[in-house]
């Protein structure tokens, strides 16, 4: 029941077709939107963007994330996207894009679009891990024959992972109601 790491590798492989809910699909007290997650607009670099209608979650009146990478755009009477689905806010900062922490502000951004509140000790060791991976796949790239997550390095990372993933929700505060994502210059 890792479904957790299955939605983090989508991430990593869909990155940076990200998009982004409105708050009222994600409410912290547990009530259901007004609306369908079909009803409602995303933000993403593009734009504004819709689920498509053969989309699982367009029927759906609250989702896990407000974060959801997504296969394909598709422009008809609006711009639509396929395959949405919901993704966690550390699986976005450890297999998005670039990270920048603002320890004094206690903000993290991933490609300066995406931006979290945390605190300065878990977004430090956020970057760590990330780094501890980073240096895991260059290892495994320039030696393909070792078995980096064999090692007991390799495995004491993948369980740091995991464990991350599955209690993430305690540590991290979206602020995109705040700092609302922005398109990047040149994309």
């Amino acid at each position: 029941d890792n479904i957790h790491l299955v939605k983090a590798v989508l991430c990593a492989g869909l990155y940076p077709n990200i998009i982004v809910a409105p708050s009222q699909l994600v409410p912290k007290d547990g009530r259901l939107s007004k609306k369908k997650a079909g009803e409602c607009a995303f933000q993403s670099l593009k734009g504004d963007v819709y689920l498509h209608p053969s989309t699982i979650s367009f029927s759906e009146k609250r989702l896990d994330s407000r974060y959801c990478c997504y296969h394909e755009i598709v422009k008809t009477s609006k711009t639509y996207v396929r395959d949405a689905t919901p993704v966690s806010e550390f699986a976005l900062l450890l297999f998005g894009g670039n990270l920048k922490v603002y320890h004094t502000h206690g903000v993290v951004t991933v490609d300066d679009w995406l931006k979290f509140r945390i605190a300065a000790k878990p977004a430090t060791l956020v970057k760590h891990l990330r780094a501890q991976m980073e240096s895991m796949l260059l290892k495994k790239i320039v030696t393909p024959e070792e078995d980096v997550t064999g090692s007991p390095e390799g495995k004491a990372l993948i369980q740091a992972v995991s464990t991350l993933l599955e209690q993430e929700k305690n540590e991290v505060l979206d602020v995109s109601d705040i700092f609302r994502p922005r398109p990047i210059e040149n994309a």
